[in-house]
């Protein structure tokens, strides 16, 4: 359950009821919720036909009363949200808000926003509540499903502040590949993951994500970054830096794949594709020259070119298959990557 108190929206002699715009934008949410009406001092209570629209349930089955919304609160969240209510009644505030589960006519629940305005009298006291609630189950089960793909993602994922930083939250596959403790993660300053000799280098990788532009891209497009693990060990990780909000500040989302042995193997494949160019060059020499050769050659001289160029094709042969070699594990980190790719489109 969510809860809490807005800040008065009345201005200077104004205190009996809300500013008419924010009154206006209640009123447009009564389209398509359960509005209600409760008299603060008698505690009457009334409902529009949202009730029976969203939630099934019976006008005419509805006590008069508050009881009429308090028995449908979850037992869970009853406590915390009548809580949350009664000190905005008690207090100044004009403008109430929570979100909590309510329950239909089936019994099931609904998760609901529910909001609402004190009209108060010139000495603030508060008279009356007018409100209204919407159904957000299938936003906040979106909520729930998401917050389970982070956690049980495969691949490293964090989200950090904009501003500071800090890691706000971590999944338990960054804190296995780093090798930390997820309370040790929290609240690190995320330029930490680079290798002090190297800090530099986080400034710079971190001014890309500062502007808004290069974060739609880098959201799209992976980008490289050297990090080192709690025991200082370095890798290479491939990241996809997202725009995303936590808790109402400004913060990057970040998925990261290991891609250090996947950079080995490409400096591996650049090194054999240039010996074998090398040894492919030597073996056209040696048969250009076995071409020129006359009978004037002695042909102790022709056989010890033939056994020359022997070589080279063989050396050409062995590095052709180290590369094949090499080359189909090479195929297998790109098809590795691009279920990555995949798992991160579905986290967008």
């Amino acid at each position: 359950m969510q809860g809490g108190q807005g800040r008065g929206f009345a201005g200077a002699g104004m205190t009996h009821r809300p500013d008419m715009a924010a009154a206006g934008a209640l009123g447009f949410r009564a389209m398509t919720s359960a509005f209600w009406d409760r008299d603060l001092q008698s505690d009457t209570m009334r409902w529009n036909d949202g009730m029976e629209r969203l939630f099934g349930v019976p006008l005419a089955s509805l006590p008069a009363d508050g009881s009429s919304w308090t028995l449908r609160l979850h037992p869970d969240d009853a406590p915390q949200v009548q809580q949350s209510l009664r000190q905005v009644i008690a207090g100044t505030a004009e403008f109430w808000c929570a979100q909590y589960r309510f329950r239909r006519q089936d019994g099931s629940y609904a998760w609901v926003d529910d909001r609402g305005f004190v009209l108060r009298d010139a000495s603030g006291r508060g008279l009356r509540m007018v409100g209204g609630m919407i159904d957000i189950s299938l936003h906040w089960q979106a909520g729930q499903q998401y917050r389970s793909l982070f956690t049980e993602h495969p691949q490293p994922m964090w989200v950090c502040d904009q501003g500071s930083l800090r890691l706000l939250a971590v999944n338990p596959a960054m804190a296995r590949h780093y090798g930390y403790d997820e309370q040790e993660l929290l609240g690190m300053d995320m330029r930490l993951l680079w290798p002090q000799a190297q800090r530099a280098q986080a400034d710079s990788a971190l001014a890309m994500c500062s502007d808004a532009r290069a974060a739609h891209t880098l959201a799209t497009a992976a980008t490289t970054w050297r990090h080192a693990r709690k025991d200082g060990t370095l890798m290479d990780m491939e990241v996809f830096v997202g725009v995303t909000d936590f808790d109402g500040h400004p913060a990057w989302q970040i998925l990261a794949h290991d891609i250090t042995e996947r950079s080995r193997i490409d400096a591996e494949l650049a090194r054999l594709d240039k010996e074998i160019a090398r040894v492919s060059g030597e073996k056209d020499k040696s048969e250009a020259k076995l071409a020129k050769f006359t009978d004037k050659v002695p042909a102790a001289v022709v056989e010890q070119e033939r056994v020359r160029l022997a070589d080279w094709n063989g050396q050409l042969a062995g590095l052709q298959a180290v590369a094949g070699d090499v080359g189909l594990v090479h195929e297998e980190h790109i098809a590795r990557a691009a279920h990555i790719e995949i798992g991160r489109a579905s986290c967008r």
